[in-house]
C-alpha cells in the first residue's frame, strides 16, 4: 500500500488511520519537499475536531495547539481607517488556536513512524503508473541529476517506480498528478469548473507592546476593489508573531491588478501599519487554494486510487479554513481504502457515500452559496452572506453554480483601466539599494573629478563613479532626466560620454576611494 502527498498534512493522518485500522498495511508517504513540512508556511486558525476524532489524546501527546484564539474581529478597511462589524458565525473561533502549520505536520509524521508509516522526504512524484486494465498502479519519481541542458549528468539517477494497490493523492490545489487522473478518469465531468484564489502569507516578528497574542482579524473592501473578491487577515501567534495575508480571487476581472502590489498596500493600510511597525519579516509566501467548495468536488475516487484534501477541494471559504476538512477527508479516504482492500475492490466505492454522511458534508452544503455570490460584487455578496448565515443558516432550497472558469472572467486589456500602483519605497520591506561614489581621499590633494575631462592614465572602467554616470547617459544621443522626462543631450555632455568610452582600459586614480552612501528615498508607501 503506497501513499503519494504534496500535503504532509492530509497523507500523514489517512496513513495514521489506515494504521490504526490494520497495522499490518504497508503505508508509504511520499513528501517532495526536503523534509517534512517543508514546503508548509506556519500561521492558520485551526479546527481540532478532527483531530480530536483522530487523536483523541493529542493534548497528552504534546501536539503543538497553545495558542487558543481568545477575540475575533472582521474590519471593514477604508481609506483611512477601519470599520468594525458584526463577526459572522464562520468567523467565531471560540475553541480553536492559532498554529504553526509546519509544527503540526511535523508532529503527525513523528505518530505516523511511531506506527510504522514509511516516510520518505525529498523525493516528488512526477508520473501516474496504470495497469493493463486502464487502472492506477503507483506512482514514478522523478529523475536526479540532470543538468540545465536536460541530459543526465554523471551523477544522474533515474526515478523510481512505485506499485500500490491503492494510491491517494494528496497534493494540493491544481496538483500536475492529481490534474492527470482527473483528466484521464473524467472525475469532474459533472461538477462546476473550478475557481480559485492565490493567497499571499508573510509571518512577522513585532515588539512585544505591538503584540496582542490570541487576536484574529479578518478583512473586508480596501486595498481590493468592490467587483474582486478577497479580504485580508492577521493572526497573532504565540512568540510575538503575527501572521499576515491577503486572499485575492482569480476570477478578477482586471488584468493590470497585481495580487503582489495589492499585499503591500494592505500591509501599509493605517490600520495595519501599526501592527508591523519596528517588526521583521522572518518568512513569506503564497499558494493557491481551491474556492470552488461543494459545486465543484469532482468524483473522489477512481480505479486504484482517490483525491483526498485540496486535491479535490474540500475547503469551506465561509470559515477561511481547510486544514480541518482535509484531514477528515484523509480518515474518510482511509477507511473506505482498508474496506476495499478487505474485499480485493480495485475501486474505494463506499469513500463517496461516507463522505456524504459525514460532519464535513454538512458544514461544506451549508456554505456552498456564499462564495458564488460574490459574484455580484463585495456589497451584493455581504448581504447575502449575512443572510445566509443569519436566517437561513445554510439551509436555503437552492444552490448557486460556479458557470465560468476563473480566466473567462478577465476582461482584456484594451477595456480595462490600469491601476497606478505607488512605487516602492525602499523601507526594511525589502533591503536597501546602495550606490558607490568616488570622493576625494581627505589626507591627500583633491584632484580632479575622473569623470569629466582629460582622466589621467590607467584602467579606469571599475570607478564607481563612472559606472554611475555610464548607466545614466544613454547611447544614442540621449540622457536620463530623473525628475521629469529625458531630454536631448548638448555637445558637452557628448564630449563626457566619449571620454567615459575611452576609460575601459585605463585604472583608477589612487587619490579617489570608495564610500557608500545611500540613494535619496522617494515618497511612497511608507516606512513602517
Amino acid at each position: 500500500m503506497w501513499w503519494l502527498s504534496g500535503r504532509v498534512l492530509r497523507a500523514c493522518t489517512a496513513a495514521i488511520r489506515l494504521k490504526q485500522l490494520d497495522e499490518n498495511l504497508n503505508v508509504c508517504v511520499l513528501e517532495k519537499g526536503s523534509e517534512v513540512g517543508a514546503h508548509i508556511l506556519s500561521g492558520a486558525v485551526f479546527d481540532p475536531i478532527a483531530l480530536t476524532e483522530l487523536l483523541p489524546d493529542w493534548r497528552e501527546r504534546g501536539a503543538p495547539l497553545d495558542c487558543a484564539v481568545r477575540e475575533d474581529r472582521l474590519w471593514f478597511l477604508g481609506k483611512q481607517r477601519q470599520f468594525n462589524l458584526p463577526v459572522p458565525p464562520g468567523f467565531h473561533n471560540q475553541g480553536n488556536y492559532i498554529i504553526s502549520l509546519g509544527r503540526l505536520c511535523r508532529w503527525l509524521a513523528e505518530q505516523a513512524e511511531g506506527l510504522g508509516v514509511e516516510i520518505y522526504a525529498g523525493f516528488a512524484a512526477t508520473e501516474v503508473l496504470y495497469d493493463a486494465q486502464g487502472a492506477v498502479m503507483g506512482v514514478a519519481t522523478g529523475d536526479m541529476g540532470i543538468g540545465r541542458n536536460g541530459e543526465a549528468t554523471a551523477n544522474h539517477q533515474p526515478g523510481i517506480e512505485l506499485h500500490a494497490r491503492q494510491t491517494l493523492f494528496a497534493e494540493g490545489a491544481r496538483g500536475s498528478l492529481s490534474k492527470q487522473v482527473i483528466a484521464r478518469f473524467a472525475l469532474d465531468r459533472d461538477a462546476c469548473p473550478p475557481t480559485y484564489g492565490l493567497g499571499i502569507k508573510e509571518i512577522w516578528e513585532v515588539p512585544p507592546q505591538q503584540h496582542q497574542e490570541s487576536l484574529a482579524v479578518h478583512t473586508l473592501g480596501l486595498p481590493l476593489d468592490s467587483r474582486t473578491y478577497g479580504g485580508g487577515f492577521i493572526y497573532h501567534a504565540a512568540q510575538n508573531r503575527i501572521a499576515i495575508g491577503l486572499i485575492v480571487g482569480l476570477d478578477y476581472r482586471n488584468p493590470y491588478l497585481s495580487p503582489f502590489e495589492e499585499m503591500q498596500r494592505f500591509k501599509t493600510h493605517p490600520a495595519v501599519r501599526p501592527m508591523l511597525q519596528n517588526g521583521r519579516r522572518i518568512a513569506y509566501g503564497a499558494r493557491v487554494i481551491s474556492e470552488g467548495g461543494l459545486q465543484s468536488l469532482p468524483q473522489l475516487c477512481f480505479d486504484g486510487g482517490a483525491l483526498i484534501g485540496d486535491a479535490a477541494g474540500f475547503l469551506n471559504m465561509s470559515r477561511l479554513k481547510g486544514s480541518h476538512t482535509a484531514i477528515k477527508s484523509g480518515m474518510l479516504a482511509a477507511e473506505a481504502v482498508c474496506e476495499a482492500l478487505s474485499r480485493q475492490s480495485v475501486r474505494a466505492e463506499t469513500y463517496p457515500h461516507a463522505f456524504a454522511q459525514s460532519w464535513l458534508y454538512r458544514e461544506l452544503h451549508a456554505a456552498r452559496n456564499i462564495r458564488p455570490a460574490f459574484r455580484c460584487g463585495l456589497y451584493l455578496g455581504s448581504a447575502y452572506a449575512a443572510l445566509e448565515q443569519y436566517l437561513l443558516k445554510g439551509r436555503a432550497p437552492w444552490t448557486f453554480r460556479h458557470h465560468r472558469s476563473d480566466a473567462r472572467s478577465l476582461n482584456k486589456a484594451a477595456d480595462s483601466r490600469p491601476i497606478a500602483y505607488p512605487r516602492r519605497r525602499h523601507t526594511h520591506l525589502q533591503p536597501q539599494r546602495q550606490r558607490v561614489s568616488c570622493q576625494p581621499c581627505p589626507r591627500r590633494k583633491p584632484a580632479r573629478s575622473p569623470c569629466f575631462g582629460q582622466p589621467p592614465a590607467g584602467n579606469r572602467s571599475q570607478c564607481p563613479r563612472i559606472r554611475l554616470a555610464r548607466n545614466t547617459l544613454l547611447s544614442g544621443g540621449r540622457v536620463r532626466n530623473h525628475r521629469t522626462r529625458r531630454q536631448k543631450t548638448t555637445a558637452h555632455q557628448r564630449r563626457q560620454l566619449h571620454s567615459l568610452q575611452n576609460l575601459r582600459h585605463q585604472r583608477p586614480h589612487r587619490q579617489h576611494h570608495m564610500d557608500v552612501s545611500r540613494r535619496r528615498e522617494r515618497p511612497n508607501y511608507g516606512a513602517m
